[in-house]
């Protein structure tokens, strides 16, 4: 059985570049105690791309500073 619990916001927008506007749509996988994140991040030109961080506990151990996946032709 799969029990949700509510945690509030556990991660929101930064001043960095790719995610400047928003951050949403994560999807997670916990191994060994961490939670690993890729999540959407769109910037203020409305490019999408995709981050990673990790959780312990709920909260931001590791958050990288450049996206995983990223556009690289403009009709992307």
């Amino acid at each position: 059985m799969i029990t949700v619990k509510n945690e509030g916001i556990i991660l929101e927008k930064t001043d960095l570049e790719f995610e400047n506007k928003g951050v949403f749509n994560p999807a997670c996988i916990q191994t060994d105690g961490i939670t690993h994140m890729f999540y959407r991040a769109i910037n203020h030109n409305n490019v999408s791309s995709l981050g990673y961080c990790q959780l312990k506990d709920n909260k931001v151990v590791k958050r990288l500073k450049e996206p995983v996946l990223f556009p690289e032709y403009d009709y992307e």
